[in-house]
């Protein structure tokens, strides 16, 4: 689904939580901010893991141990893809640009950047795997600065809404350090807007029921009624381990080993096993 993150000056975002958002929608990522020196926007992406990601954030000066700083607002972005390939260049933010060689810059200065949301259908050329369905609805419709200076307009930013799929959102930042909110977001308790619930923390599913032997490190569990909790694949909390394997009770059970390891994520902590899709 991927998650924007809308960072205003004089808030600070957790490093927890932005840890969360790239682990729910862990395609890549990146940000962009205004610049007042050369009033443009600057966006920076390509990051394929988070450690890369803060590391980024960090070397820009933006981000300490614990925290994205105050000082400077910005727009993040955390991708799920959904069209297109999973390669740095398809990450976001993307600059507003009609030539697909622009967008897939990793460090770009642009008069508007955007980050999206959702899926898009009905732009061309979307199934091209060289572009991305955003990437080919920024070269087809954004790029056209008149249709930026509408979306200004708060009538013409709701009717923009209603002409997409309720679930599109898109961020957008102008070199005159204008921000353009489309779709509804979220509001977390920091006080930054985040345009899903991917921000936070899963809680893992359980059902109870017989026909599960627990064994091993899981022969600790609770009975509930004489039946035994067995774990569901349902999103769960990152911990250390981050493999699939054959050496998992759960995942053999299940039968996520070998079938299904390229789209599971697996994850122990405290002796009890959580799955992501």
């Amino acid at each position: 689904m991927c998650v924007i993150i809308v960072k205003p000056k004089g808030n600070t975002l957790a490093k927890e939580t932005l840890d969360i958002c790239f682990h729910n929608n862990d395609d890549g990522g990146g940000f962009m901010y205004y610049d007042p020196a050369s009033a443009q926007v600057i966006g920076d992406k390509g990051y394929m893991t988070f450690h890369s990601f803060w590391n980024g954030l960090q070397k820009k000066g933006f981000a300490d141990d614990k925290e994205v700083t105050a000082e400077h607002g910005m727009i993040l972005h955390c991708r799920i893809a959904s069209h297109g390939t999973i390669t740095a260049s398809m990450t976001h933010p993307f600059p507003i640009s009609a030539h697909l060689n622009d967008l897939k810059r990793l460090n770009w200065e642009a008069e508007c950047g955007v980050a999206h949301n959702g899926t898009i259908s009905g732009v061309s050329d979307w199934k091209d795997k060289t572009k991305s369905d955003t990437m080919a609805f920024v070269m087809e419709y954004l790029a056209d600065r008149t249709v930026i200076d509408m979306l200004k307009h708060p009538g013409c930013a709701k009717l923009f809404t209603f002409s997409w799929k309720s679930s599109n959102k898109f961020a957008i930042l102008t070199n005159q350090n204008e921000l353009i909110l489309i779709g509804n977001f979220v509001k977390g308790q920091d006080g930054n807007l985040y345009s899903n619930s991917t921000f936070q923390a899963k809680t893992p599913k359980y059902t109870y029921g017989n026909g599960w032997n627990w064994s091993g490190s899981h022969s600790s569990q609770t009975v509930i009624n004489g039946s035994t909790p067995k774990l569901v694949p349902a999103q769960g909390k990152p911990a250390d381990c981050t493999v699939v394997t054959a050496s998992c009770a759960i995942c053999t059970f299940y039968k996520f080993y070998p079938n299904s390891a390229s789209k599971y994520a697996h994850y122990c902590q405290h002796r009890t096993c959580y799955f992501t899709l």
